[in-house]
């Protein structure tokens, strides 16, 4: 059997929220998918959701890379090299938020139905939401509610 029958190449995307009280990230969304536009249409919705959590000055770069800076991220994810997003919202002081897409090959897996999943796929949990594992490691700073 070939390599090309074995494996498969594709994008491995996903978010992670650290704070600076734990060593931990926490995993808060992932996908796999086949192409590089694929993996940047994950992480343009990924990013429009996550822009409700920065400042009007802290989404000005986020903005400048959604409208612009996709070209280029294609780009280095088509020569197989990854690329990587850092959120830093002031209103949740010590939280960032690192979304990443990484080129990978996939192993075929001979019984792999997406129709039909195994049975094992029901235990697995879902990651914690993003307003989940915000409440669980921070709560927004004092003057950000005040000017509420």
């Amino acid at each position: 059997m070939t390599d090309a029958l074995l494996s498969q190449p594709g994008y491995w995307a996903e978010c992670r929220l650290n704070t600076s009280t734990s060593d931990e990230d926490v995993l808060v969304g992932a996908i796999d998918v086949p192409t590089a536009n694929q993996a940047l249409r994950w992480t343009r919705v990924l990013v429009r959701m996550l822009q409700s959590l920065l400042t009007e000055a802290e989404a000005e770069p986020v903005d400048l890379w959604l409208y612009s800076g996709q070209g280029r991220a294609r780009a280095q994810l088509r020569e197989q090299r990854p690329i990587e997003l850092l959120l830093k919202p002031g209103r949740f002081p010590g939280i960032q938020l690192r979304i990443t897409v990484t080129p990978v090959v996939f192993l075929r897996l001979a019984d792999r139905d997406p129709h039909n999943l195994p049975a094992c796929s029901q235990r697995w949990t879902q990651p914690a939401s993003v307003a989940g594992a915000l409440a669980a490691h921070t709560r927004p700073a004092p003057e950000a509610a005040e000017q509420r």
